[in-house]
Protein backbone atom coordinates (compact mmCIF):
# COMPACT_ATOMS: atom_id res chain seq x y z
CA UNK A 1 0.00 0.00 0.00
CA UNK A 2 3.17 2.26 0.28
CA UNK A 3 4.11 1.98 -2.77
CA UNK A 4 0.85 3.27 -4.22
CA UNK A 5 0.53 6.07 -1.83
CA UNK A 6 3.81 6.84 -2.92
CA UNK A 7 3.66 7.00 -6.66
CA UNK A 8 -0.23 8.51 -6.13
CA UNK A 9 2.16 11.36 -4.13
CA UNK A 10 4.84 11.48 -7.62
CA UNK A 11 2.17 12.29 -9.59
CA UNK A 12 0.46 15.00 -7.80
CA UNK A 13 -2.82 13.00 -7.03
CA UNK A 14 -3.02 13.88 -3.78
CA UNK A 15 -2.02 17.20 -3.06
CA UNK A 16 -1.78 19.33 -0.04
CA UNK A 17 -2.62 23.20 -0.38
CA UNK A 18 -3.24 26.86 2.64
CA UNK A 19 -5.61 27.46 0.02
CA UNK A 20 -8.13 24.61 0.21
CA UNK A 21 -10.16 22.91 -2.19
CA UNK A 22 -13.98 22.21 -2.09
CA UNK A 23 -14.85 18.71 -2.24
CA UNK A 24 -18.28 17.43 -4.19
CA UNK A 25 -19.56 16.93 -0.15
CA UNK A 26 -19.41 20.58 -0.47
CA UNK A 27 -16.56 20.89 2.39
CA UNK A 28 -13.42 23.21 1.93
CA UNK A 29 -10.31 20.42 2.83
CA UNK A 30 -6.74 21.68 2.43
CA UNK A 31 -6.32 18.30 0.92
CA UNK A 32 -7.24 16.46 -2.29
CA UNK A 33 -7.03 13.30 -4.08
CA UNK A 34 -7.82 13.16 -7.86
CA UNK A 35 -7.74 9.57 -8.55
CA UNK A 36 -8.52 10.85 -12.19
CA UNK A 37 -4.83 10.81 -12.59
CA UNK A 38 -4.39 6.95 -11.88
CA UNK A 39 -6.01 6.03 -15.72
CA UNK A 40 -2.81 8.00 -17.56
CA UNK A 41 -0.70 6.04 -15.60
CA UNK A 42 -1.34 1.80 -16.38
CA UNK A 43 1.33 0.50 -14.40
CA UNK A 44 -0.14 2.33 -11.06
CA UNK A 45 -3.55 1.25 -12.94
CA UNK A 46 -2.99 -2.23 -12.81
CA UNK A 47 -2.00 -2.38 -9.45
CA UNK A 48 -4.62 -0.68 -7.94
CA UNK A 49 -6.99 -3.42 -9.71
CA UNK A 50 -5.15 -6.25 -8.34
CA UNK A 51 -5.62 -4.84 -5.20
CA UNK A 52 -9.22 -4.47 -5.25
CA UNK A 53 -9.47 -7.77 -7.02
CA UNK A 54 -7.52 -9.08 -4.25
CA UNK A 55 -9.63 -7.57 -1.06
CA UNK A 56 -13.00 -8.22 -3.25
CA UNK A 57 -12.35 -11.94 -2.83
CA UNK A 58 -13.45 -12.38 0.43
CA UNK A 59 -16.70 -10.83 -0.84
CA UNK A 60 -19.43 -12.52 -2.66
CA UNK A 61 -21.35 -11.33 -5.23
CA UNK A 62 -22.64 -11.39 -8.75
CA UNK A 63 -21.77 -8.08 -10.43
CA UNK A 64 -19.56 -5.46 -9.85
CA UNK A 65 -21.81 -1.54 -10.51
CA UNK A 66 -19.58 1.68 -10.43
CA UNK A 67 -20.48 4.95 -8.89
CA UNK A 68 -20.84 7.50 -11.73
CA UNK A 69 -18.71 9.06 -13.04
CA UNK A 70 -14.72 8.27 -11.10
CA UNK A 71 -16.19 4.96 -10.24
CA UNK A 72 -17.06 3.44 -13.61
CA UNK A 73 -13.42 2.97 -14.87
CA UNK A 74 -12.23 1.32 -12.00
CA UNK A 75 -15.21 -0.77 -11.90
CA UNK A 76 -15.02 -1.50 -15.33
CA UNK A 77 -11.29 -2.68 -14.92
CA UNK A 78 -12.16 -4.53 -11.59
CA UNK A 79 -15.26 -6.43 -13.33
CA UNK A 80 -13.26 -7.21 -16.71
CA UNK A 81 -10.23 -8.52 -14.28
CA UNK A 82 -13.08 -10.94 -12.26
CA UNK A 83 -15.10 -11.89 -14.99
CA UNK A 84 -17.99 -10.13 -13.66
CA UNK A 85 -21.10 -8.69 -15.30
CA UNK A 86 -20.46 -4.22 -14.66
CA UNK A 87 -22.93 -1.85 -14.28
CA UNK A 88 -23.11 1.88 -13.13
CA UNK A 89 -25.17 4.04 -11.55
CA UNK A 90 -25.80 7.91 -12.15
CA UNK A 91 -26.76 10.45 -10.00
CA UNK A 92 -30.10 10.57 -11.39
CA UNK A 93 -32.21 8.75 -14.22
CA UNK A 94 -31.23 10.45 -17.44
CA UNK A 95 -34.22 12.62 -19.11
CA UNK A 96 -33.88 11.17 -22.42
CA UNK A 97 -33.30 7.62 -24.36
CA UNK A 98 -34.66 4.83 -21.92
CA UNK A 99 -33.98 7.45 -18.83
CA UNK A 100 -31.91 4.89 -16.59
CA UNK A 101 -30.16 5.50 -13.48
CA UNK A 102 -29.06 1.69 -13.65
CA UNK A 103 -27.17 1.30 -16.78
CA UNK A 104 -26.36 -2.05 -18.05
CA UNK A 105 -27.82 -5.56 -17.94
CA UNK A 106 -29.25 -5.94 -14.32
CA UNK A 107 -31.19 -9.27 -14.67
CA UNK A 108 -29.22 -11.58 -13.78
CA UNK A 109 -27.28 -9.06 -11.28
CA UNK A 110 -28.91 -9.95 -7.63
CA UNK A 111 -26.19 -8.43 -5.50
CA UNK A 112 -23.16 -6.20 -6.22
CA UNK A 113 -19.76 -4.76 -4.96
CA UNK A 114 -20.37 -1.35 -5.85
CA UNK A 115 -16.71 0.44 -6.49
CA UNK A 116 -16.24 4.39 -6.00
CA UNK A 117 -12.82 6.21 -6.30
CA UNK A 118 -13.11 8.14 -3.09
CA UNK A 119 -15.08 8.52 0.23
CA UNK A 120 -15.53 12.24 1.87
CA UNK A 121 -18.97 11.62 3.29
CA UNK A 122 -19.42 8.95 1.23
CA UNK A 123 -22.87 10.49 0.00
CA UNK A 124 -22.31 9.89 -3.70
CA UNK A 125 -21.53 5.96 -2.80
CA UNK A 126 -25.06 5.55 -0.97
CA UNK A 127 -27.02 7.03 -2.87
CA UNK A 128 -25.99 4.74 -5.49
CA UNK A 129 -26.67 2.11 -3.23
CA UNK A 130 -29.64 3.19 -2.35
CA UNK A 131 -30.60 3.00 -6.04
CA UNK A 132 -29.60 -0.25 -6.11
CA UNK A 133 -31.51 -1.73 -3.58
CA UNK A 134 -34.98 -0.20 -4.90
CA UNK A 135 -33.96 -2.18 -8.07
CA UNK A 136 -33.88 -5.12 -6.00
CA UNK A 137 -30.02 -5.50 -5.94
CA UNK A 138 -28.40 -6.14 -2.83
CA UNK A 139 -25.08 -4.12 -2.06
CA UNK A 140 -22.90 -6.61 -0.88
CA UNK A 141 -19.51 -4.14 0.56
CA UNK A 142 -18.86 -0.47 -0.64
CA UNK A 143 -15.20 0.23 -1.85
CA UNK A 144 -13.01 2.71 -2.83
CA UNK A 145 -9.08 3.75 -3.66
CA UNK A 146 -9.07 6.46 -1.42
CA UNK A 147 -10.83 7.12 1.88
CA UNK A 148 -10.56 10.78 4.11
CA UNK A 149 -11.98 8.57 7.29
CA UNK A 150 -14.24 11.51 8.26
CA UNK A 151 -16.95 10.33 11.02
CA UNK A 152 -19.76 11.55 8.91
CA UNK A 153 -18.68 8.72 6.68
CA UNK A 154 -19.11 6.08 9.07
CA UNK A 155 -22.34 7.45 9.79
CA UNK A 156 -23.19 6.92 6.16
CA UNK A 157 -22.04 3.79 5.39
CA UNK A 158 -23.21 1.85 9.09
CA UNK A 159 -25.33 -0.42 7.40
CA UNK A 160 -22.75 -1.58 4.98
CA UNK A 161 -19.69 -3.42 4.41
CA UNK A 162 -16.76 -1.19 3.30
CA UNK A 163 -13.15 -0.59 2.85
CA UNK A 164 -10.70 1.74 0.75
CA UNK A 165 -7.48 0.74 -0.20
CA UNK A 166 -5.79 3.89 1.36
CA UNK A 167 -6.68 6.60 3.85
CA UNK A 168 -5.32 10.15 4.44
CA UNK A 169 -2.83 9.10 6.80
CA UNK A 170 -1.62 7.08 4.43
CA UNK A 171 -1.10 9.80 1.95
CA UNK A 172 -0.05 12.11 5.15
CA UNK A 173 3.06 9.74 6.13
CA UNK A 174 4.46 9.80 2.74
CA UNK A 175 4.43 13.80 2.45
CA UNK A 176 7.41 15.67 4.07
CA UNK A 177 4.66 18.05 5.55
CA UNK A 178 6.10 21.64 6.84
CA UNK A 179 5.06 22.32 10.20
CA UNK A 180 2.77 24.80 9.18
CA UNK A 181 0.86 22.01 6.53
CA UNK A 182 0.59 19.34 9.41
CA UNK A 183 -0.80 21.73 11.58
CA UNK A 184 -3.64 22.68 8.91
CA UNK A 185 -4.32 19.14 8.11
CA UNK A 186 -4.31 18.12 12.06
CA UNK A 187 -6.66 20.54 12.55
CA UNK A 188 -8.78 20.41 9.96
CA UNK A 189 -9.22 16.16 10.60
CA UNK A 190 -9.73 16.81 14.26
CA UNK A 191 -12.47 18.66 13.21
CA UNK A 192 -14.34 15.74 11.16
CA UNK A 193 -13.03 12.65 12.52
Amino acid sequence: MKEIARELVEINAFNISEVGYLWASGIRSPFYCDNRKILSYPSLWKKIVKLFCEQLQDHEFDGIAGVATAGIPHASAIAYEMNCPLIYVRSSAKEHGRKNQIEGDVKDIKSVALIEDLFSTGGSALKAAKALESNGIEVKVIASIFSYELKSLRENFQDYKYFSLLNVDDMISIHNLDQKKLALVESFLKELR
